[in-house]
């Protein structure tokens, strides 16, 4: 369950967001033809954005994935996040994948994710985008994007 509540929760949320704004934009011009999801590149291309993102974002006690140590990040569990979010940015995209996760207040709820873990995740999802040759610009709206997720899963106004 605590993989759950990871996988469904911030990165889902702020994959969807991200995904439902256009954010992701690999493609050149003409390209507006094709779904987002075949913009992406397809489940294939999507999850590679996902994996990085999870490994180096796991593995950042600044982003603090386990929540101090309450949850478990096995590799069963990154398997089951990966498909959840791979599954979110098709159903949101136009790709075949049908989301099968919760909503993201209810994922965040209890978690008490600061705004300082909320950053240190986006410096991760910013890098993975990069990596994956995400446009300049693209990845600039993306994390703008990104922030505008923070009232949903920050707790309170901390730092």
């Amino acid at each position: 369950m605590a993989n759950k509540l990871w996988g469904s929760g911030l990165i889902a949320a702020i994959v969807f967001l991200m995904a439902t704004n256009g954010a992701f934009r690999a493609g050149g011009p003409g390209d507006d033809k094709k779904s987002l999801w075949d913009r992406l590149g397809g489940e294939k291309n999507v999850a590679k954005v996902v994996a990085d993102f999870q490994k180096a974002a796991g593995a950042d006690p600044k982003v603090n994935a386990s929540r101090d140590g309450k949850f478990k990040l096995d590799e069963a569990g990154k398997k089951e996040r990966t498909r959840l979010i791979v599954e979110f940015i098709s159903s949101v995209t136009g790709g075949p994948l049908k989301y099968s996760g919760r909503g993201m207040k209810d994922s965040h709820k209890g978690l008490a994710i600061s705004n300082a873990e909320f950053d240190a995740a986006a410096a991760h999802f910013k890098a993975a985008l990069e990596k994956n040759s995400v446009a300049p610009a693209d990845v600039a709206e993306a994390l703008k994007i990104w922030n505008g997720t923070r009232k949903d899963i920050v707790k309170g106004n901390n730092k």
